[in-house]
């Protein structure tokens, strides 16, 4: 049980952390670094994904010691307000890669119905996001 607490003292640390990288996420605006910008959300994206898991190892251990189980709202609402901005960047790097495909990749090989059907899903999803940023 003593490792239990020490083990959620520090997840109560690394949960700040998740939110200050968060923060920084938030302020990215520049598709010129839409690599850097998309590895970071990334990044962030699998550190809260490992969250979870450690919530459940939490949880289970918690359940073994018959104590009272640990929610952490705070984790889902950084995984809430964070979403729409990982999905922004991982939109972003998914048709940078795309493009970097069309334009330099074998005119031959280009596929017109696949890449009509990509750019209206990148469409739809710019739109989506659009919304959710303009409110």
């Amino acid at each position: 049980m003593d490792v239990l607490d020490l083990e959620k003292e520090k997840f109560a640390k690394e949960l700040i952390s998740l939110n200050k990288l968060f923060l920084q996420i938030k302020k990215f605006s520049s598709y010129s670094d839409v690599k850097e910008n998309a590895t970071r959300a990334t990044q962030l994206k699998e550190k809260i994904d490992f969250a979870y898991e450690t919530i459940k190892s939490f949880n289970d251990r918690e359940a073994i010691f018959k104590q009272p189980i640990s929610e952490y709202h705070d984790l889902n609402e950084l995984n809430a307000n964070f979403d729409p901005f990982f999905k922004l960047w991982d939109y972003c790097i998914e048709y940078d890669l795309d493009k970097q495909e069309w334009q330099n990749g074998a005119f031959l090989k280009l596929n017109f119905q696949l890449i009509d059907k990509k750019i209206d899903t990148y469409m739809k999803n710019a739109n989506k996001l659009f919304k959710f940023f303009q409110d």
